[in-house]
Parts: C-alpha cells; sequence; structure tokens
C-alpha cells in the first residue's frame, strides 16, 4: 500500500539522521522526512474527509517513569502531536508532582504512529546532540541540561508548524471544495473533544515551563539540525494518491 510505502521511507530517512556521521548529514535527513510527514498527514486528514467510512479515535499511553528530563521530553512530545492534530495530557505522581508519570496521546492511529515515530527518533538525535554540548563550566550541568531540552522542543514545535503551513498552502483545497485549514482544524477540535470526554473532571495540560539554565541557545540550534524526517508527514504522498 502507499500508506505503508510512505512510513517505511520515513522511517528509513529518520533512521539515517540517526545514524548521520556529521551535524549536515543529519540535518539534511531531518528535513527530507519532516516534509514527507507532513504532507502525509495531511493525506490521511484529506482522505478521512472524504471517506463515507468513519475512522474512530484511540488513545495511546507512553510511560515517562524513567526517563530522565521527562517534562521536557512530554513537552517535546506534546509539540509534535498537536503539529499532528493529536491531543496530549500527563499524568504526574501527584496532582502538584512536576514528575510525569505517563502521557496520553489522543488522535487518529495513523497520526499517532507519525506523532511516536517522529518523538522517538528526535529523542536519540538529541541525546547525541546533548552529549556534545558545550556546557560552561561555571553553570550546573542539570539546569544546562533542562535548559537545553526547553529549547530543543520549543524549537521542534516551532519548525514542524512552519513544515505544516508550507504542506497546507500547497495542498490548498480539498476535492470536496473544502480548504485543508479548515479540515484538519475540525479534526484536531473534534480530537480534543474526544480526549476531553475521556477525562470530564478535567485534563492535566503539558507545560514547557521555563529554566533558569543556559543551554536554551544551543538547544534550539540543535533542533534546528535535527531530522525531523521532510518533505514530510504533515502533504507528498498526494501526488502519489493521484
Amino acid at each position: 500500500m502507499i500508506e505503508d510505502r510512505m512510513v517505511l521511507r520515513i522511517r528509513a530517512l529518520l533512521a539515517k539522521a540517526e545514524g548521520a556521521s556529521t551535524e549536515a548529514e543529519a540535518e539534511a535527513y531531518s528535513e527530507k522526512a519532516e516534509e514527507l510527514m507532513a504532507k502525509y498527514g495531511i493525506d490521511l486528514a484529506m482522505a478521512r474527509d472524504a471517506s463515507s467510512i468513519t475512522e474512530q479515535r484511540i488513545q495511546f499511553q507512553v510511560d515517562f517513569t524513567d526517563l530522565e528530563y521527562g517534562h521536557r521530553k512530554a513537552a517535546l512530545l506534546r509539540g509534535i502531536a498537536t503539529a499532528y492534530g493529536c491531543y496530549t495530557v500527563r499524568h504526574s505522581d501527584g496532582w502538584n508532582s512536576k514528575k510525569i508519570s505517563f502521557v496520553n496521546v489522543f488522535g487518529f492511529k495513523g497520526d499517532i504512529d507519525l506523532t511516536l515515530m517522529l518523538w522517538r527518533s528526535l529523542l536519540v538525535q538529541a541525546e547525541r546532540a546533548l552529549a556534545q554540548a558545550d556546557i560552561p563550566v561555571w553553570e550546573h550541568k542539570k539546569a544546562f541540561r533542562t535548559s537545553w531540552w526547553q529549547g530543543f522542543s520549543d524549537r521542534i514545535y516551532l519548525r514542524l508548524l512552519d513544515i505544516k503551513k508550507a504542506a497546507v498552502t500547497e495542498a490548498a483545497v480539498t476535492d470536496t471544495g473544502k480548504s485543508t485549514a479548515l479540515v484538519l482544524r475540525d479534526q484536531a477540535a473534534l480530537t480534543k473533544e474526544f480526549a476531553e470526554k475521556q477525562y470530564p473532571g478535567g485534563l492535566v495540560m503539558i507545560h514547557n515551563r521555563a529554566s533558569q539554565g543556559s543551554g536554551r541557545g544551543q538547544g534550539r540550534r540543535a533542533a534546528d539540525r535535527a531530522d525531523l524526517g521532510t518533505n514530510s508527514a504533515l502533504g507528498s504522498q498526494r501526488r502519489a494518491l493521484k
């Protein structure tokens, strides 16, 4: 199937980015994967809108129990999920606890698959980049790394939004005459509504709180170099489907 071939292609690009020998090589693979994922995600949404069959939304739980810098990595997951039309809810050890135990991702299966595939790849790429970061001798390593993760996750989110915007502009109008932006907005709103129904007592959002460390700039630069799998899933399958 076209979907299977596209997912395999994206996964292969991300794997190449993770194993790249230079930052420039990793960035090239990453940008290509991001584009493909953005375009592919849009095609999935358009196919759902045109179909007479209603696809059910699902939820997937991600365990954060043993993840270091879990709050920042959850923020990264939230940003990616939002870009792909999904919705996230955090669960902590206690109501006021900063430690996240797990995160639920709500959305269509195809969108959740793309979200998790990119998130896991970016964790690998980020850990490698962070290991090479230049930490000032006067700064506490944990503070620096916490702020580094904040810069990285914030910048990845902005990159994905830019890619999605470009893919939406290219797609413009669906076969049914509705604008692509409207279809994506409506589907995202319904996904949020689906999540809220699962938690009638209220949802706990994921926030990327400000950090005092000086690593944010290096984190953002690492995010600019990261492979998002472009020609991406947020829209290239459209041409293949025609």
